[in-house]
């Protein structure tokens, strides 16, 4: 696996797009934390999960990739949601609207 990074033949910008729109489908799927604990996140800009994204599959004539995205809650909240760990194959397509790239998310263990 490789990180996902410029290194894949998508720019900066794609690349950073292509997360943002991958998070944003994903957060609808993770569990919540108490109210109380979110607001309080919220005002510190914070965020109770550790993303780590693997390149798995480039296809760069037509601009797809695949990738894995693991997903763990950090240790200090631990005691409030059972599972701590979720994975995620996602397959995106940076298509001409730079902004709306082709995503398929894919839940997995």
């Amino acid at each position: 696996m490789q990180k996902f990074d410029k290194s894949c033949g998508l720019s900066e910008k794609e690349i950073g797009i292509i997360k943002f729109k991958i998070k944003r489908n994903i957060e609808e799927d993770l569990p919540r934390l108490p109210d109380f604990i979110e607001t309080k996140l919220y005002f510190q800009a914070r965020d109770p999960w550790v993303y780590s994204w693997n390149l798995e599959n480039v296809s760069t004539n037509n601009k797809s990739i695949k990738v894995k995205l693991t997903i763990k809650l950090k240790k200090e909240f631990h005691t409030y949601l059972d599972q701590k760990h979720y994975v995620f194959l996602c397959n995106a397509k940076v298509v001409e609207d730079l902004y709306r790239p082709e995503i398929i998310i894919h839940k997995t263990a």
